[in-house]
């Protein structure tokens, strides 16, 4: 369980990129995802063919100004604890490095409406192992995407979308 709210936080931060430097930007800068998240609570639905839609909240705590703890609680619709809260430690710079895009990434503004509310941003389209990743950051909400989409063959395989953000 440990691991796949690590992946997941990962994932949502644009799937981690290892390979040659990007000509995209990333969105935010170290210390901009720190200012933005060190004590923010995000509550995302995340959505696959064939299995019920679930609910995560996702809590930072800031340890120190290199390190902060991502705790990953199940919710239900009511905002219920559904599940066992799972902590990971990690540096910023760490987490700043998961929305480092690969090469031939595309980089549009747009307006997006989505349950959290209305944000200026910029989606980032790329490839990767045959999947189509498109994330959503938002402009002036540093941290993880407001919205993640993943299709293989034209078909949607994972959905994230942010429910609500508030800090603690």
């Amino acid at each position: 369980m440990r691991l796949r709210a690590i992946a997941l936080f990962a994932l949502s931060l644009a799937c981690i990129h290892r390979g040659p430097a990007s000509t995209v930007a990333n969105p935010y800068t170290v210390e901009e995802l720190r200012q933005g998240c060190r004590t923010r609570v995000i509550d995302y639905r995340f959505e696959q063919p064939g299995q019920p839609p679930r609910i995560e909240r996702w809590s930072f705590a800031e340890i120190n100004p290199e390190t902060v703890d991502v705790t990953t609680l199940p919710v239900d619709e009511q905002g219920q604890a559904a599940g066992i809260p799972q902590t990971q430690s990690s540096t910023w710079a760490e987490l700043h490095t998961h929305a480092d895009f690969p090469p031939g990434t595309s980089a549009l503004e747009e307006k997006l409406e989505i349950p959290a509310g209305t944000f200026d941003t910029t989606r980032y389209t790329f490839e990767r192992n045959g999947e189509t990743r498109t994330v959503w950051f938002a402009h002036g909400l540093a941290g993880p995407p407001v919205k993640m989409l993943v299709a293989k063959d034209g078909k949607a395989v994972l959905a994230m979308t942010m429910l609500s953000t508030r800090a603690k």
